[in-house]
């Protein structure tokens, strides 16, 4: 039987990590695909014998999103998906993806990711991971959460929308925010296995993310939304709380108004009771994380305000995940941002 899903493979670095991604493709239970492995390292490999010849294409170095332009040329199957050459996927996966898009007639399906490490079989984020149902773009306000990582699409959308920025590091969010449909598919459960290491290519060299597309992006989809446009330093807090910066008391005043327009938002799209409990938890670690002597009297100020159920008692739990997360994972490490350089 003829492919029915390509399933491409970006490869560069520890071969050992592209050895477990295949075999991760192999032991699929849907068994019509077809597997590109695209090797961008500056060498080709001299023979890699669980890959046969029409498996296997050597890019030298071209970078992602020229292994994304070239790999489209080679595909004609009906659906594309990605797994990164050091992730993993679970055998499910296919099947309960393409179940998913053609149930919901849609151009693209997402699931639930995990991401692991040689030290941990679960890295627990710092601001928290949403316990999603279904997918509405409105999470791509708050983050990615695996939207990018995550995508199974019709060739479609992937010839024509799925296209990355050489120089923006950060492009697949600023895809994910710009290009992907109001309807998505979803299955919420793990079928990713996201892995972080010291030989990630893409944690080596970031342009600067205040200069990069993603708040302009971001700020179209939220104007969209509310017909509002928070400023940087409320995108800071709302979206990417992982980049560290200080944060103003006025600044956490003046964020209240978008935070509560999101969770209106989820309340208006009549999201599950513990899609918005887990979105009122993520919300109070977001200004947990952006706490300080001078700004925690206007957080707590703003989070008494907002409307959230128990929200002192939510304050208490998740201080106390927060801590319980930087003690056991201390190895993992926040990035930083400067405002004054926008």
């Amino acid at each position: 039987m003829k492919s029915e899903v390509a399933v491409v493979i970006p490869f560069k670095g520890d071969l050992d990590y592209l050895i477990e991604a295949v075999a991760s493709v192999r032991a699929s239970s849907f068994q019509h695909f077809r597997i590109l492995v695209f090797d961008d390292n500056q060498h080709s490999q001299e023979s890699l014998d669980f890959l046969s010849n029409d498996e296997y294409f050597p890019t030298g170095g071209i970078g992602l999103p020229g292994v994304i332009e070239y790999s489209k040329n080679l595909i004609s199957e009906k659906y594309v998906t990605i797994l990164a050459g050091d992730d993993l996927m679970t055998c499910s996966r296919l099947q309960l993806q393409l179940d998913a898009i053609r149930r919901k007639n849609s151009e693209i399906c997402l699931s639930r990711m995990r991401k692991i490490s040689a030290k941990h079989s679960n890295i627990q984020m710092l601001t928290g991971n949403p316990k999603i149902e279904t997918f509405s773009k409105l999470w791509l306000l708050l983050g990615a959460y695996g939207a990018d990582g995550t995508i199974l699409m019709t060739n479609e959308f992937y010839q024509k929308k799925y296209v990355l920025d050489p120089i923006d590091s950060y492009s697949d969010w600023v895809l994910a925010l710009t290009n992907y449909p109001t309807k998505i598919a979803y299955v919420p459960e793990e079928l990713v296995f996201y892995r972080q290491h010291e030989g990630q290519t893409t944690r080596k060299i970031r342009n600067d993310f205040l200069e990069s597309g993603v708040y302009d992006a971001w700020r179209k989809v939220y104007e969209n939304f509310f017909k509002s446009i928070p400023p940087i330093e409320s995108f800071l807090i709302i979206s990417a709380p992982w980049f560290r910066t200080k944060i103003k008391s006025k600044d956490i005043v003046q964020s209240k108004l978008f935070m509560r327009q999101i969770l209106d938002g989820f309340r208006s799209e009549k999201f599950t009771s513990s899609e918005i409990s887990s979105l009122e938890s993520m919300i109070i670690r977001r200004y947990i994380f952006r706490a300080n002597i001078q700004n925690m009297p206007s957080i707590l100020s703003v989070l008494s305000q907002l409307k959230i159920r128990y929200v002192y008692i939510k304050l208490l739990i998740e201080s106390i995940n927060v801590a319980r997360v930087i003690l056991l994972q201390r190895d993992i490490r926040p990035r930083f941002v400067k405002l004054d350089k926008k």
